[in-house]
């Protein structure tokens, strides 16, 4: 009797799709740790906290253009892609909301 043999073929993903979640995890830290920071200080952070804000904001940004990027790219999962271009796209929405309440008070 013969034996039967499985195989498993594992999903590689795309370079730049695995950037994109790096960079929507960057943001995600530079955002608590700013809230954090804001907090603790009372809203009295200064100018540094406007250009730690301003650089997460051009990160999630980075990182939707990025993953929207990625899914040119044939590769069987495109898991990391969608993952990352959700997450920044929710990303830019929060600095950008923030940033737009800072102009107004």
């Amino acid at each position: 009797m013969a034996k039967a043999y499985t195989y498993k073929i594992h999903p590689r993903a795309g370079r730049k799709g695995v950037v994109s979640v790096v960079l929507s995890g960057i943001t995600i830290i530079l955002f608590l740790g700013l809230l954090t920071a804001c907090t603790a200080l009372k809203g009295q952070a200064g100018l540094w906290a406007g250009a730690v804000g301003f650089s997460g904001m051009m990160a999630a940004l980075a990182g939707v253009i990025i993953g929207l990027r990625s899914f040119r790219d044939r590769q069987p999962s495109y898991g990391f892609s969608k993952t990352g271009t959700i997450i920044n796209g929710m990303m830019v929405a929060v600095w950008f909301i923030l940033f737009c309440r800072g102009l107004a008070a």
